[in-house]
């Protein structure tokens, strides 16, 4: 994980990225886009891609972190991206990116082409941390909301019978 720490240290969440990680299909006249590929030169540049993306897989399952600091590389602009739309904090979403690359790097073994694309498991492991983060963000803010309420209730309580005994004292 050397490498991965400072990859991660050296990118900057800065620049506008394309969650997309890849070309759309153009819209039909009926403003209707079609799943079919409309260029076939950009059809094999998408599974050239995808081919590369699942040797890169190959790769960091057997422990090369080297190929993982290339999938960091790869795919940390569109997750950030997804992270931020979340969370809508820049520090939390740097957080959480790196929360979900350290378990992409420890689930690697998991990982199983049959079921998804490279990209599409980074994405599913990204959300599941920012929603996490998200939820614990809103446990937190409930949990200060009870113990200020709590904490008004215990002084307004404390008052009144500090009045009480000054009331008997004089």
């Amino acid at each position: 994980l050397p490498a991965l720490t400072a990859t991660c240290q050296n990118w900057a969440p800065t620049a506008s990225v394309d969650l997309a990680m890849g070309d759309v299909p153009a819209p039909k006249s009926d403003g209707v886009r079609s799943n079919l590929p409309t260029d076939t030169k950009a059809s094999r540049e998408r599974s050239k891609q995808g081919a590369a993306d699942r040797q890169l897989m190959l790769q960091i399952q057997s422990g090369d972190d080297s190929a993982f600091a290339g999938f960091y590389r790869r795919f940390a602009p569109g997750l950030f991206s997804m992270i931020y739309q979340i969370l809508q904090d820049q520090k939390e979403a740097e957080d959480v990116l790196q929360e979900a690359f350290v378990a992409m790097w420890t689930k690697a073994s998991s990982y199983d082409s049959d079921r998804s694309g490279p990209f599409t498991w980074a994405v599913m492991i990204s959300r599941n941390k920012a929603i996490d983060r998200l939820r614990s963000r809103q446990r937190r803010l409930r949990a200060t909301e009870a113990a200020a309420a709590e904490f008004a209730v215990a002084s307004a309580e404390g008052e009144k019978r500090a009045g009480e005994l000054r009331g008997k004292g004089g």
